[in-house]
C-alpha cells in the first residue's frame, strides 16, 4: 500500500517489528499494508512515526 512496503522493507523491518511496535497483530498489519483493510488514520500516523517519516512521504504519490 502507498510505499509502505518499499520503506520499510528499505529500513530492514519486518511485518511482526511493524505490529509489535503498533500494537497490533501481525495478520492485520498485512492486510493495512497491502491494500486489504482500510487503514485508520490513528494507526497510518503511529506508522509514521515508527518509520520517523513524514506521513506525507508513506502515504501521498
Amino acid at each position: 500500500m502507498y510505499k509502505l512496503k518499499e520503506i520499510r522493507k528499505s529500513m530492514g523491518y519486518t511485518q511482526l517489528y511493524m505490529a509489535k511496535k503498533l500494537n497490533i497483530s501481525e495478520s492485520y498489519y498485512s492486510q493495512l499494508e497491502n491494500g486489504n483493510r482500510r487503514m485508520p488514520l490513528s494507526i497510518a500516523l503511529k506508522i509514521a512515526k515508527v518509520l520517523n517519516k513524514s506521513f506525507e512521504d508513506i502515504f501521498l504519490p
